[in-house]
C-alpha cells in the first residue's frame, strides 16, 4: 500500500497536539499510531505540548490482516512558550477601613490548574491617606509561559470615620478652657490633625443649644474671644455654655469631624455671685496599672479660681466627665471608675465644667 505523510504542527503552545492527523487514511490503515521519541510504547492518541522545548514525535500506520505495518516517520516539532497575561484587578475602600484582598485575571493561553505562583501587594495601608494606590503583580516565573504583568489601582476614598471622630475630640479637649478675661470670655482649644476649619459656638446656660459665633481657619492659633452673643455686648453676669467643632473638606464639602465636651462658665468670674470656676483639675493618681479585667477608681479634686465659691450645680453638668482615647485597652464610666480591657496603655481624661482637664495613663498588663 502507498502511505500519505502527516502535516505537522511545527510550533504549539501547552496542551495542542504536536501533529494534525491526515483527513482520511490510506488503504488498508487501520488506524494511526504515535509516540514521542525515546519512548517505546505506541498510542493511539495524538501527543500534546507539555513544556516548552523541542521534540521527535514518531507516527506509523498500522496495517491491517492484510498488509503491513509501516515504517516509523518521524517530524520534529516545537512547544512556544504560552503567552499570558497577568492583570491586577482594582479595588476601593474608604478611609480607615480594612484593606480589601488583592485579586487578578490572567487571560491568554493559561492551563488551568498550572500553579504560577502569582501575588499581589500594594502601597495602601488602612492608615494611608485618601488617594491613588498602586497594585502590583509578580509570579514565579515558569519556563512554559512568558507573561506580560499589568499593575491596578487601589483608590481609598475619603470620609470623616469614627475613630478618627474620637481622635479629634481628644485633640480639642486636650486644649480646651473657657475663662473671663477682661470684657469678653476666652476660648481655647486643641489643634485636631487635618482640621480646616473651626466654629466656636456659645449660648447663655439654659434651654438654648450653643449657636455659631465664629469661624476661624484651621490654621489660626487655637483661642478667640468673644466680646458680644445674641448681636449685644456679652454679658458678664450671665453663665454661659461654649463649644468648639473641627471640620475637614471630604469631596469639597466641608464635614464635621469632630467636637469638643460643652463648656459651662459661671458669669461675673464669680465676684458678683457665690460661683466661680475651675482653675485646674488634681488627681490622686496619675498612673495606673491594672491586670485585664480589673478596676480602679479615679479620685479627682478641682482647685477654684476663687476660694470659697462653688462650682456650678449638676444642672448644668456633672462636676467631672471622663473620656479614654483607647477602649481596646481600658474603659472609663461617669462615675470616672476604670475597667481594663486589653493589654497596652492608653490615657483616661478629667473634664471639669469649663473644659479645664487633666489626664492619667492607663497601662493594662
Amino acid at each position: 500500500m502507498s502511505f500519505n505523510g502527516l502535516a505537522a504542527a511545527i510550533t504549539a503552545v501547552k496542551s495542542q497536539k504536536l501533529l494534525s492527523a491526515p483527513a482520511k487514511l490510506p488503504d488498508g490503515c487501520a488506524k494511526m499510531q504515535y509516540r514521542m521519541s525515546g519512548e517505546t510504547s505506541w498510542s493511539n492518541s495524538i501527543p500534546a505540548a507539555a513544556k516548552a522545548g523541542n521534540y521527535t514525535v514518531e507516527y506509523r500506520y498500522a496495517g491491517d490482516k492484510n498488509h503491513k505495518t509501516s515504517a516509523v516517520f518521524r517530524i520534529k516539532a516545537s512547544i512556544a512558550r504560552a503567552k499570558i497575561t497577568i492583570t491586577a484587578q482594582d479595588k476601593t475602600s474608604p478611609r480607615e477601613a480594612s484593606i480589601k484582598k488583592l485579586t487578578w485575571k490572567v487571560t491568554g493561553a493559561y492551563v488551568s490548574g498550572d500553579n504560577l505562583g502569582i501575588k499581589a501587594s500594594t502601597t495602601a495601608k488602612k492608615t494611608s491617606k485618601p488617594g491613588k494606590y498602586k497594585i502590583s503583580v509578580s509570579w514565579n516565573k515558569d519556563p512554559d509561559y512568558t507573561a506580560t504583568l499589568k499593575n491596578g489601582t487601589y483608590t481609598i476614598t475619603d470620609r470623616v470615620t469614627g475613630p478618627e471622630k474620637a481622635r479629634t475630640g481628644i485633640s480639642l479637649n486636650s486644649g480646651f478652657r473657657a475663662w473671663w478675661e477682661g470684657s469678653g470670655l476666652m476660648v481655647s482649644w486643641g489643634k485636631a490633625e487635618d482640621a480646616e476649619r473651626y466654629d466656636i459656638l456659645a449660648a447663655y446656660c439654659g434651654k438654648d443649644a450653643p449657636k455659631l459665633v465664629r469661624a476661624v481657619s484651621g490654621k489660626s492659633e487655637p483661642v478667640i474671644k468673644i466680646t458680644s452673643l445674641d448681636g449685644k455686648k456679652i454679658d458678664r453676669t450671665k453663665n454661659i455654655k461654649v463649644r468648639v467643632i473641627a471640620y475637614r473638606k471630604v469631596d469639597g464639602q466641608y464635614t464635621r469631624m469632630g467636637a469638643t465636651i460643652i463648656a459651662h462658665v459661671t458669669g461675673g468670674q464669680g465676684r458678683n455671685s457665690g460661683f466661680t470656676n475651675a482653675r485646674r483639675v488634681t488627681v490622686q493618681k496619675d498612673s495606673y496599672t491594672l491586670g485585664a479585667g480589673k478596676t480602679a477608681m479615679i479620685k479627682a479634686e478641682t482647685v477654684l479660681e476663687i476660694q470659697g465659691k462653688k462650682l456650678l450645680g449638676n444642672d448644668h453638668d456633672a462636676r467631672y466627665r471622663y473620656s479614654s482615647d483607647n477602649n481596646k485597652v481600658a474603659t472609663v464610666d461617669e462615675n470616672g471608675k476604670i475597667t481594663a480591657v486589653g493589654k497596652g496603655t492608653c490615657h483616661i481624661y478629667i473634664y471639669a465644667q469649663n473644659g479645664t482637664s487633666k489626664k492619667v495613663s492607663v497601662t493594662v498588663k
